[in-house]
């Protein structure tokens, strides 16, 4: 099993953004059926069943607790995504979607090389296992200034987050893809 467990659990960060998700999906779904992108493309089964497996992997990453498959939940939202954009997008939708999952996924590798790496180093890839770990002493990632361990584990997950959040200046994917996606 390499060490991956599917388990999951909640905590007040995790809890709020569960909360958050599962509010502004239905808002999203009510404007996707107001507005007219079906008359031009059709497909409605299609846009909804994506909408859903965003959904799906939104909530999954909130509340997984090993790092390999928040990792794989984390990816998965970008498969939905590029087809919303992609299919269901103004003019320039087929250059924002790949935009949008080239940009992504170029920082996603930064975060599976951290956690590849976490995980080697702790034995394990569950979250609570590490943090466990790293509170009694058992595992450090020493911090000996700019160029040191730590410092890279932060960056493959900060590159990674700012990516996909958006961040300045990671941000350049966002202008395109905001414009041209459906919702």
């Amino acid at each position: 099993t390499f060490g991956i467990s599917y388990y999951v659990g909640v905590d007040g960060v995790s809890l709020l953004l569960i909360v958050l998700t599962a509010f502004i999906m239905p808002i999203a779904i009510f404007a996707s059926m107001a507005s007219h992108i079906f008359e031009e493309r059709g497909r409605e089964k299609w846009y909804y069943l994506f909408l859903m497996i965003l959904e799906w992997a939104m909530l999954g990453a909130f509340m997984i607790q090993d790092l390999i498959v928040f990792y794989i939940f984390f990816e998965i939202t970008l498969v939905p995504m590029y087809f919303l954009i992609g299919i269901w997008g103004a003019e320039n939708r087929v250059y924002a979607a790949v935009k949008f999952f080239l940009y992504t996924l170029a920082g996603s590798v930064l975060m599976l090389l951290a956690i590849l790496y976490v995980g080697n180093e702790a034995g394990t890839f569950a979250i609570p296992e590490i943090v466990s770990a790293v509170q009694s002493g058992a595992l450090t990632f020493p911090f000996d200034g700019l160029f040191s361990t730590q410092s890279y584990l932060f960056l493959g997950f900060f590159i990674a987050f700012a990516i996909k959040v958006p961040l300045w200046p990671f941000h350049s994917w966002l202008p395109d893809a905001h414009v041209q996606a459906p919702t």
